[in-house]
């Protein structure tokens, strides 16, 4: 009976000593430059594509991330941009970045031959702009007693202004990264 007591003492011994461990990885927001596949019906039929769009409708799809996740999908030769939800999950070739439909092509006037675009996801509720600061009578009273010396904004969007240089020729690398050996 000693023994019993005294092998239970050492475990709760031992698990007194576990430290909680959190996970603190954050999430990085989903970010990219590429292709886009506009998508056409004879894809779906030939089984390029996964799942079946309407083209008249401003949808698109995206092979790994959530659906209502929002995503900014930016033309990078005019910049004309557009801020949709992901709708569905499909498969398409590994090539190209995001799957759209002919009228979300349409909408930021992007070429069907060099369809580029650079792709974005917006997180929610990450950060707010004030536009008004008021202040009321309750925070009056409190200034008589503690003066407030300086007061400082920031602004939390980090944007340089610099021009880019539009995108007038490419080159795609294709290569194999192993060997029969």
């Amino acid at each position: 009976m000693k023994f019993n007591l005294f092998i239970i003492f050492i475990f709760l011994i031992l698990l007194s000593c576990v430290s909680n461990v959190k996970n603190d990885i954050k999430k990085t927001s989903y970010s990219g430059m590429g292709f886009a596949y506009i998508y056409n019906d004879e894809d779906f039929v030939n089984k390029v594509i996964s799942k079946k769009f309407n083209n008249e409708k401003l949808v698109f799809a995206h092979q790994y991330l959530k659906i209502g996740t929002l995503v900014k999908i930016t033309n990078l030769v005019n910049k004309k941009s557009l801020t949709l939800e992901v709708t569905k999950k499909s498969k398409y070739p590994d090539f190209y970045k995001i799957l759209i439909t002919r009228a979300v092509a349409e909408k930021i006037g992007l070429s069907f031959e060099v369809p580029l675009v650079e792709i974005f996801e917006i997180s929610k509720n990450k950060t707010f702009v004030a536009k008004k600061a008021t202040t009321f009578n309750e925070e009056k009273k409190i200034f008589k007693s503690a003066p407030v010396m300086k007061v400082k904004i920031d602004n939390l969007l980090k944007t340089e202004n610099k021009k880019k240089k539009p995108i007038n020729n490419f080159s795609i690398l294709i290569k194999e990264f192993y060997s029969k050996e």
